[in-house]
């Protein structure tokens, strides 16, 4: 049985006239469904700007979603990232570094 998780989108907008939380707020700008065991954190998300694809931690099962932010569709899942705890998009580069406290040293 596959089970699926939903994701929702927010974005904080801020008034150009405000200053500190004043005049923030969050408004959903998009919700889609994410393969993956049901009960497992999703942390740490990112955004590639030039190629417009939001890439999302999936904790317990260690996979890197990389989701297109014009579709909502999932276009990769990465596998074999145990532990995955933080990420970090290197625009120039155009490569995705992962944290991951469950990775094996080689040997």
């Amino acid at each position: 049985m596959e089970i699926t998780i939903r994701i929702a989108v927010l974005v904080l907008l801020v008034s150009p006239f405000s200053y500190g939380a004043l005049g923030q707020t969050l408004r959903q700008v998009a919700k889609f469904d994410l393969p993956g065991p049901a009960g497992k954190r999703f942390d740490y998300l990112t955004i590639d700007e030039e190629d417009q694809f939001l890439l999302s931690a999936h904790l317990g099962p260690g996979i890197l979603y990389v989701i297109d932010m014009g579709t909502n569709k999932v276009v990769k899942a990465i596998p074999g990232l145990p532990g995955i705890t933080d990420l970090e998009f290197v625009p120039g580069m155009r490569k995705v570094y992962t944290s991951d406290w469950g990775e094996e040293p080689p040997a």
